[in-house]
């Protein structure tokens, strides 16, 4: 008869002194003291403005020139802010315009046929007498498509011209 290795049980160490019976919250390591500032020197970042760089106290130069090269290529505080103004603005122009949550008005009807061959769908969407037609890969965004063809037919007969 063949002899099969069967592993011991695992079990759980008894509680000690230094670990209770209860889940502690996970340790966390000491942080390091920064290193004292010795002095600063003025420097031009990668934007070309001049901006304060700070040489420490016990550092080895081959890091301290490391670190000024990472510093160079990186912006002023005042062009990052500038840069993530503007990103905030053109992304809330970008919503504004995909907001594709839209309402078509009673009575609108849309039909779609898929091509097999060509591999698309072609859509008409009819708004009273209007009628916008157009091609895509995919039903929805066909839907989509449509729907923005329409809103800006709406907003061009809202729009009072002068």
């Amino acid at each position: 008869m063949k002899e099969v290795y069967v592993p011991p049980p695992k079990t759980k160490p008894a509680p000690t002194a230094s670990t209770s019976a209860t889940p502690s919250t996970p340790q966390v390591r000491a942080a390091r003291k920064p290193l004292p500032v010795v002095r600063t020197e003025r420097d031009r970042r990668v934007c070309g403005h001049e901006d304060d760089f700070k040489i420490l106290d016990g550092e080895k130069l081959e890091y301290g020139t490391r670190r000024r090269e990472k510093w160079r290529k990186k912006l002023c505080v005042s062009c990052v802010a500038e840069r993530t103004r503007i990103e905030m603005s053109a992304a809330a122009e970008r919503r504004k315009e995909r907001q594709g949550a839209f309402r078509l008005p009673d009575g609108a009807e849309f039909s779609a046929c898929y091509d097999g061959v060509a591999a698309q769908w072609t859509g008409t969407l009819r708004v009273g007498e209007t009628a916008f037609k157009d091609t895509c890969r995919g039903v929805l965004r066909l839907c989509n498509e449509l729907g923005r063809a329409w809103r800006k037919s709406t907003k061009a007969e809202e729009t009072p011209r002068a």
